[in-house]
């Protein structure tokens, strides 16, 4: 018979895993909880919950932490989710920040993708950012774009920083010319062209903790990952995240997201059937 978890413990690692990565998992979820690090409570050696809880507790920063984060954290993704902010990005953005960089307003473009998970999002900006400098024979500029693409998880950003994929993770996202033009097939896996991995930075950051390290962008990609926090940290994040924006800095969310508080920072814009959210100017 497997190790159950009490109500007690339970409360014990809610406010554990909140404050090591931010998720909250609400009671009605407290399976999760269980199914998920059951098997890292056995291999620990430890013979309960509680016990695992004080092998954890006072310390985030030990492989066993590590694991936990990995287990609870969400990795769902695929290559250019939601095509509505992809057509925001390659139509409005990439035509501005081109124009302003031959114009001499600008020097460089700064993305952030702030929870990158296996590397998906952060390839698929690339992807878009290579392709419009070719169409407009621009390639030259290549090198004023930059990415900083981050996760909690220290294995998916193992991952990531591969950029090697499997078969059933090319067909999610990906069209014909795409695979093509930017991957190379090796004995079953899929490599990304090191042209594009040299574009992106890939850094471990939590999103509880302080953003000041990071330093500024222009645009800033957040999605799917605060609909797993409790709403005074969605409001803490998008407040960082405001604070990090150049001005006129855009934001994007995912589809369904809403943050308390969005429209006293940000404006949003419109373009077909998608939404991004402009910083307020001062």
């Amino acid at each position: 018979m497997g190790i159950t978890l009490s109500h007690n413990e339970f409360l014990l690692m809610q406010k554990y895993i909140n404050e090591l990565c931010g998720f909250f998992i609400s009671e009605d979820k407290s399976y999760l909880i269980e199914s998920r690090l059951s098997k890292i409570l056995l291999e620990s050696g430890a013979r309960s919950f509680l016990d695992l809880y004080a092998m954890l507790a006072g310390n985030k920063n030990t492989p066993l932490a590590d694991r936990v984060v990995d287990a609870i954290t969400t990795h769902e993704t695929q290559w250019f989710r939601d095509k509505t902010i992809w057509r925001i990005f390659k139509d409005i953005l990439l035509p501005e920040y081109t124009s302003e960089i031959l114009g001499g307003g600008r020097t460089t473009v700064k993305i952030w993708s702030a929870a990158c998970s296996t590397g998906q999002e952060p390839y698929s900006i690339a992807m878009c950012i290579d392709a419009h400098l070719k169409k407009n024979g621009l390639s030259a500029i290549k090198d004023s774009f930059r990415i900083l693409a981050t996760d909690v998880s220290p294995s998916v950003l193992r991952l990531a920083e591969t950029g090697r994929y499997d078969g059933i993770a090319m067909v999610r996202g990906l069209d014909d010319g795409q695979k093509k033009d930017y991957f190379r097939e090796n004995a079953g896996s899929w490599n990304i062209n090191p042209d594009l991995k040299g574009l992106i930075e890939f850094r471990r950051f939590n999103l509880t903790e302080s953003f000041l390290p990071l330093g500024r962008f222009d645009v800033i990609f957040c999605r799917y990952v605060t609909i797993y926090f409790n709403e005074q940290l969605k409001k803490k994040v998008l407040a960082n995240m405001a604070s990090l924006l150049n001005d006129r800095g855009v934001l994007f969310l995912g589809n369904s997201e809403i943050f308390p508080g969005c429209e006293e920072r940000f404006i949003p814009e419109r373009y077909g059937e998608g939404v991004y959210y402009r910083l307020k100017g001062v």
